[in-house]
């Protein structure tokens, strides 16, 4: 355990505040608590308090990873509008306080991934989707791309490997390997770890090593190990 700690640091140093997130919500007080769930190191967070403001602070980032976006704001314009201009931009999630299937139809039909209500027994379950997006939007470059649904594949099943993550995907090895190919410089050998491996790191608080469960997790801490072997190879663009 020990040493899987030790890895864990050692790759948040790596790591740190490179995942760019973006949370637009015009109540404060809702805005400040989305932001200090994602406490990792590894979050580099920046809170908005209007879709004006948010498109400034946009303008300034080359690279996003994810959005939190406030469907309904006070202002005229709401999260519905900045989210229908980023339509290649896939990392989005939206939070509404106002339980409408229309609005959530509305805003999946503009993009976005998933939609929240703002309910606090819930925060856990978007502490997690947004750690899950994020992880795929570092693989992805922060870009979008039409077999999205290939690599979140990785968020739904266990993927120990090439062969494994082809079958589930209905795909050949050397399909999948030309796809990752376009979005990528890691193999497909490469991709399920750093993903599993950040998706760890970007649920852990910033003053925690690891969760206790990863002890008895021997997959995720293989791919720990894999991912502190392959730094170099894995962080060289």
């Amino acid at each position: 355990m020990t040493k899987i700690r030790e890895q864990a640091h050692f790759l948040t140093d790596i790591f740190k505040k490179s995942i760019n997130l973006l949370v637009v919500e015009d109540y404060a007080v809702m805005g400040n608590v989305i932001v200090e769930l994602f406490s990792s190191p590894l979050f580099k967070s920046t809170l908005a308090s209007s879709a004006e403001q948010a498109r400034e602070i946009i303008a300034k980032t080359t690279r996003w990873h994810c959005w939190v976006l406030d469907i309904a704001m006070e202002e005229e314009e709401s999260g519905l509008k900045l989210l229908s201009e980023h339509p290649q931009f896939p990392f989005v999630v939206m939070l509404s306080g106002i339980r409408s299937m229309n609005i959530a139809s509305r805003a999946m039909q503009l993009g976005a991934f998933k939609v929240f209500d703002k309910d606090p027994h819930l925060l856990p379950a978007l502490r997690k989707e947004v750690c899950t997006l994020a992880a795929l939007a570092y693989i992805l470059q922060g870009a979008g791309t039409k077999y999205f649904s290939l690599f979140y594949h990785l968020a739904q099943s266990a993927i120990d490997s090439t062969e494994t993550w082809a079958n589930k995907a209905c795909l050949t090895v050397r399909q999948l390997e030309r796809i990752c190919s376009l979005h990528s410089h890691l193999t497909p050998r490469f991709i399920p770890s750093l993903f599993y491996t950040l998706e760890l790191l970007l649920q852990c608080d910033a003053d925690a090593a690891i969760p206790a469960s990863l002890k008895n997790d021997l997959p995720l801490r293989q791919h720990v190990e894999f991912v502190v072997k392959h730094i170099e190879t894995i962080v060289k663009t």
